[in-house]
C-alpha cells in the first residue's frame, strides 16, 4: 500500500469525524459487536484453526502487495510471465542461433 494511500484514507476518516461532531452518536456498540464478532465466529465455526489464521495472513498479504512495474514484466502468448533479464537471455539465444543457420546456409 502507498503511503499516499494511507494517508488519504486517514484524513479522510478524520474529516468525517470531525464534522459529526460526537462520532458515538452514530455508533452503537452492540451492534458493532455483533455484526464484526458474529461475523469472526462465523467464519471460525466454518473453518479449522489453521483456516482462521490463514484468512488473516492472506489479507495482510493483499492489503501490502508491492504491484510489479509493468516494465519489468512481459506477458507472452504462451502465459508465462519473464522478468526482462530472461527476456534478454532469450532474445540472445534466439540470435546467436539465427546466425549459426545463416553460416551453415553459406557453408
Amino acid at each position: 500500500m502507498d503511503i499516499a494511500t494511507l494517508i488519504g484514507f486517514l484524513a479522510t476518516f478524520g474529516l468525517i469525524v470531525m464534522a459529526m461532531g460526537d462520532p458515538m452518536v452514530f455508533l452503537d456498540m452492540p451492534s458493532v459487536y455483533i455484526v464484526v464478532l458474529g461475523t469472526l465466529t462465523a467464519v471460525l465455526a466454518r473453518s479449522s484453526i489453521p483456516e482462521f489464521v490463514g484468512g488473516f495472513t492472506g489479507s495482510l498479504k493483499a492489503l501490502l502487495h508491492k504491484e510489479d512495474k509493468p516494465e519489468d514484466r512481459i506477458l507472452f502468448q504462451s502465459g508465462a510471465y519473464l522478468t526482462w533479464p530472461q527476456v534478454l537471455r532469450a532474445s540472445h539465444r534466439a540470435t546467436r542461433s539465427d546466425t549459426s543457420r545463416a553460416h551453415e546456409r553459406k557453408a
